[in-house]
């Protein structure tokens, strides 16, 4: 098995799938016809973040402790990148004094499961693994998402990761140990159950859709990394879906301050999330993306890219704006408004 096949990919046509699923053009037009999706607004009368960075995931750490981060095991991409990027806005509603008022886990599996059947109401589909993002974002608006704490909902492993055992661990949904997640791998049926079971809605219970109708969300899409960075700067994390490949291992790290540093090299269809910018003083503008690959080693959970810098969420890297600006032109980046709807009610002057 190789690297990328332990990570969920499968190989097809000569792209790496992770479980991203591309939206036809008819269901990016109900999208916007539903209002579930709008284009982003330069003129948008909202608070921003002002300054030469913007580092969202400061929230996570100050609203629950410690960073946890999502570990997708198969190929449930959609849904890792999703829970990342709520959790990281619901951080910043709850720091910043809006409607939440307890940092709570986002259960994604439902809505992932929803948009790989398509919506209620619609034929069951298979357990499997793979959705369209701008189906999953559908259905973070019209099923919404159940908090962690759900009776009957399993709850997930929280595992330490390597060298930062105090301040970050993944989220690791299954009925296995540990132990055998690691001695087994993700691909076996034991380790990856929960992630399959959910994948269908079939197998979702009214009581967990009941609660998930509690918190929907709304979405802006954005077109280039201007308009990621403009959004970034009004708080709200980006879902970036798309074929956009990076290296897997190996990576360098460049300027001072040193990064974690990567740039496109190949195609996955993969959904990870986007957290912040920052104008470097060596590099210049660059972007952070949360990917949510791991492996196990004595228990402990490594990031499969490498060994991150200045404090900041493990798993991710940085890139140039060409990156960024490569996923929102031919993929699907989302900014995650708040779950009030239009327009978002983060005051910065709260809860600093």
């Amino acid at each position: 098995m190789t690297a990328l096949e332990s990570l969920g990919g499968k190989l097809v046509g000569g792209i790496w799938d992770f479980g991203f699923e591309r939206t036809d053009d008819a269901g990016m037009q109900e999208a916007y016809r539903s209002g579930l999706v709008r284009d982003h607004n330069e003129r948008e009368d909202v608070p921003e973040i002002k300054g030469d960075k913007v580092f969202l995931w400061e929230a996570m750490q100050k609203v629950y402790k410690r960073f946890l981060l999502n570990w997708q095991l198969i190929g449930s991409c959609v849904n890792g990148g999703g829970q990342n990027g709520l959790m990281a806005r619901i951080a910043l509603e709850v720091l910043h004094g809006a409607t939440h008022e307890v940092g709570e886990i986002p259960f994604t599996l439902i809505p992932y499961g929803q948009a790989r059947s398509t919506g209620i109401g619609q034929p069951n589909r298979s357990e499997g693994d793979g959705a369209s993002g701008t189906v999953f974002a559908r259905m973070l608006n019209e099923v919404g998402t159940p908090p962690q704490s759900t009776p009957g909902l399993p709850q997930p492993h929280i595992v330490p990761i390597k060298g930062r055992e105090q301040d970050a661990a993944v989220l690791v949904y299954s009925p296995a140990t540990v132990a055998e997640i690691e001695r087994l791998g993700s691909n076996n049926r034991k380790v990856s159950e929960y992630e399959l079971f959910f994948s269908t809605n079939r197998n979702h219970k009214p009581e967990w859709l009941q609660a998930a109708k509690k918190h929907k969300l709304q979405f802006i899409r954005c077109r280039s990394a201007d308009e990621v960075k403009r959004e970034l700067r009004r708080g709200r994390p980006c879902l970036a879906a798309g074929d956009w490949g990076g290296r897997t291992q190996n990576l360098e790290y460049k300027g001072e301050p040193r990064v974690l540093w990567n740039t496109q090299r190949s195609s996955w269809n993969h959904q990870q999330s986007i957290w912040g910018f920052w104008q470097h003083p060596t590099l210049g503008e660059i972007y952070r993306w949360q990917n949510q690959w791991y492996y196990l080693n004595n228990g402990i959970a490594i990031p499969i890219h490498g060994e991150v810098t200045n404090n900041e969420p493990p798993g991710g890297y940085w890139t140039p704006p060409s990156d960024v600006d490569y996923q929102a032109r031919t993929g699907e980046v989302f900014a995650i408004d708040n779950f009030e709807g239009y327009p978002g009610d983060i005051n910065w002057l709260l809860g600093v």
